[in-house]
C-alpha cells in the first residue's frame, strides 16, 4: 500500500490536473494509439486525489453510464 501511496504522491507533484482535463478534449476515438493515451490521461485522473480530477471522474461515470445505456440499446 505504501508504493501505491508513493506513487500517487509522484503522480500528482509532477502533472497538472487541469492540463490532463484538457488534453481529453482531443479525438480519441480513431486510432488505438488515440484511445490508450485516453484513457491513460483518465487512469492518472483516477489515481489523484485532487478535488478537479474527482469532480471530472463524478461527471465522467454519469456520461459513460448514459453511452453504456445508448449503445446496448
Amino acid at each position: 500500500m505504501r508504493i501505491i501511496k508513493e506513487k500517487i504522491k509522484f503522480f500528482e507533484e509532477d502533472y497538472d490536473i487541469k492540463k490532463m482535463i484538457k488534453d481529453l478534449q482531443g479525438n480519441f476515438g480513431e486510432t488505438n494509439e488515440g484511445q490508450l493515451a485516453g484513457v491513460q490521461l483518465l487512469k492518472g485522473l483516477s489515481l489523484s486525489d485532487d478535488s478537479l480530477a474527482n469532480e471530472f471522474m463524478k461527471k465522467l461515470d454519469k456520461a459513460t453510464t448514459e453511452i453504456s445505456k445508448e449503445v446496448l440499446t
